[in-house]
């Protein structure tokens, strides 16, 4: 028995099975990232079934995240595989070295793919003028910055380069869902001034959600003579929750709303039979 005991005794049970190390996950965008990048490839889908072709601007073209080729907007556009009309000319641009590399890449093999590195803010009047743009040439442009990255004097630039014809359609990203953060972080008051284009940016700022989404969609009207311009929300979850950003297209084209609209009802499709809350 004492034996017995003294084997119990220096019994050690076996410590854990070591794990596999598990491979590093990647964090999956968010859906709101890829609800954007499919409605400006569901748009432009339609866009050229109507023009039967186009030039295509992107200011600031990079992908948000290195690792996230799928919800690249550019890459989704460009690499659409249809039969049917296609983009004539892209024009793409970025000021960082890493993201001009990835678009350099991206249209290797594409000889009417052409990118400027730099500011947009500096490149868009070359970009707009090697671009072969006539009254009848049927024109979009992605502003799809992260904040306050895009001068207002640039979007000047692109409502009035065309004076014949329909002018450049604008598909204008405003970055509500962390809109005020971003705000409170800047020391540089001059940033907002040339974002926004004059001093009155606090008004602006003042207005709640949708009402500044509705106040740019004004600005495109009024002050740029658009004669259709409209916010399109993006959520954070499928079924409402706040709004994170709001996709404003402002163009002069009336077919254009139709398929802007059916564009939308595509990628959210919880608003299909439901009256949304703006009206061309």
């Amino acid at each position: 028995m004492d034996t017995q005991t003294e084997l119990f005794d220096n019994f050690q049970p076996a410590g854990p099975r070591p794990r596999k190390p598990k491979p590093p996950v990647e964090p999956r965008a968010p859906l709101w990232t890829s609800d954007k990048s499919r409605l400006i490839d569901e748009y432009i889908h339609h866009f050229l079934m109507v023009t039967k072709h186009g030039v295509y601007l992107d200011l600031f073209a990079g992908p948000q995240r290195a690792s996230d080729t799928e919800n690249w907007s550019v890459r989704r556009v460009l690499e659409r595989r249809t039969e049917g009309p296609v983009i004539r000319h892209y024009a793409v641009c970025d000021k960082k070295q890493g993201q001009v590399q990835r678009l350099r890449k991206l249209g290797q093999n594409h000889p009417s793919f052409h990118v400027y590195a730099g500011d947009a803010n500096d490149c868009v009047h070359q970009m707009l003028n090697d671009a072969p743009i006539t009254p009848r040439t049927a024109c979009f442009c992605l502003i799809d910055q992260r904040t306050f990255q895009c001068h207002w004097a640039t979007v000047e630039a692109i409502a009035r380069y065309k004076s014949e014809g329909y002018k450049i359609e604008v598909f204008y990203f405003l970055a509500q869902g962390w809109i005020d953060r971003a705000w409170a972080s800047i020391k540089d008051k001059g940033r907002l001034a040339a974002w926004w284009g004059n001093d009155d940016y606090e008004k602006f700022h003042a207005l709640k959600s949708l009402h500044r989404a509705l106040n740019i969609c004004e600005r495109f009207r009024e002050n740029l003579g658009y004669k259709y311009s409209k916010p399109f929300p993006i959520h954070e979850k499928k079924k409402g929750s706040r709004t994170m950003y709001y996709m404003i297209h402002a163009t002069d084209h009336p077919e254009a709303c139709n398929l802007m609209s059916r564009a939308y009802r595509k990628i959210r499709p919880e608003k299909q039979g439901v009256q949304l809350p703006f009206s061309w």
